[in-house]
């Protein structure tokens, strides 16, 4: 799943290349912020939450609970964020939006590979640099030589007027996949009105 994410970056990547005449310039997230939609903000907050729970993980050494969170991250990804985004990530919605979409998106991929390192070292340091070798270089976070010499830092980004966004959306989300368990289990076709 996590190669389809990436994949799916890299086209929205060769889009903007192709439709600007000009390489994708990868900005920090505060220089954006004023920019950000309310799912790239949501997103954001996931990622938040993300490392949160990977950080105490690993520093507890609760080594089981790592799958859990990672599989529930990258599903917030690839099926919601990804999906909800996806006019931005294909430049429908203007070049600002179109680079907004990127840059989070990026910053999203990357630190998920980060935070998955030291369980899957390999897969992990494969994708840095296939993403290294896409983006510019001269880029912060893509200086290091590997994965590896990187340190988890922290991502701070004061967000105003969005403390019931994460509650919004987890509900959005359940609603439509009861929605779809419901059209699946009565055999309902998903364009047929309930």
């Amino acid at each position: 799943m996590i190669d389809n994410m990436v994949k799916f970056w890299e086209q929205s990547l060769d889009i903007y290349n192709m439709m600007y005449d000009e390489p994708v310039t990868i900005s920090d997230l505060p220089t954006i912020k004023d920019k950000l939609t309310l799912v790239d903000i949501w997103i954001i907050q996931e990622l938040q939450l993300y490392m949160s729970k990977m950080s105490n993980e690993y520093d507890q050494y609760q080594l089981c609970y790592l799958a859990d969170h990672s599989s529930r991250f990258i599903d917030r990804i690839s099926r919601w964020y990804i999906k909800l985004n996806k006019k931005n990530l294909k430049g429908e919605n203007g070049k600002e939006m179109f680079m907004v979409s990127i840059n989070v998106l990026t910053y999203v991929l990357y630190y998920l590979n980060l935070l998955m390192a030291p369980i899957t070292p390999f897969m992990t340091e494969s994708f840095y640099q296939f993403m290294k070798n896409k983006v510019n270089n001269k880029f912060e976070l893509f200086k290091p030589e590997s994965l590896h010499l990187h340190r988890i830092m922290e991502l701070k980004l004061e967000i105003d007027n969005v403390d019931g966004l994460m509650d919004a959306m987890d509900l959005f989300i359940k609603s439509l996949e009861l929605t779809r368990q419901f059209r699946a289990e009565n055999s309902k076709p998903l364009k047929l009105p309930l």
